[in-house]
């Protein structure tokens, strides 16, 4: 009857008081979050828990979400939004979408373009949208990862 009147609380909680109270447990479908910067790209999955999860079911099959703390994408993300992403090898980059760059020394928010030097050596085009910041061009031994942002959640 407990349940009957308060759907929220675990029928298993009920008998045994063990295990969370509301049943709460991580969906196959949760996005995990990692609360900081981009940084966290660098660490997430591999050395730190996650700060919590996303269940939203348009970002299913994201690998992570981030806070944006990136502001030469400013004019289109905003510092401080959350970021769903999905890491991809540098083959899978679509030219002019959005990615989140883990290099050994920084990780960026860019738009990414594929391109070739004169000896036909694949590059990567690095463009920010905030004028204040330059292009930058680096050579897929450079990166240690890539994440496509599939979305953002924009915090005011």
């Amino acid at each position: 009857r407990i349940v009957e009147h308060f759907p929220e609380i675990s029928l298993g909680w009920l008998p045994s008081g063990e295990g969370d109270m509301f049943g709460r447990r991580e969906r196959a479908d949760a996005v995990p979050f990692y609360d900081g910067d981009l940084g966290a790209c660098r660490q997430c999955s591999r050395e730190r828990e996650p700060d919590g999860v996303f269940s939203l079911p348009a970002m299913v099959g994201c690998d992570l979400a981030v806070r944006s703390s990136d502001d030469a994408m400013a004019d289109e993300v905003m510092v401080g939004s959350i970021l769903f992403l999905k890491q991809i090898g540098i083959e899978a980059i679509i030219s002019g979408a959005l990615y989140v760059i883990v290099c050994p020394s920084y990780v960026i928010l860019r738009r990414a373009r594929l391109c070739y030097n004169d000896a036909g050596q694949m590059r990567l085009k690095l463009e920010p949208a905030n004028k204040n910041y330059d292009e930058m061009i680096v050579s897929p031994e450079q990166v240690d990862a890539i994440y496509r942002v599939v979305g953002s959640f924009r915090m005011y």
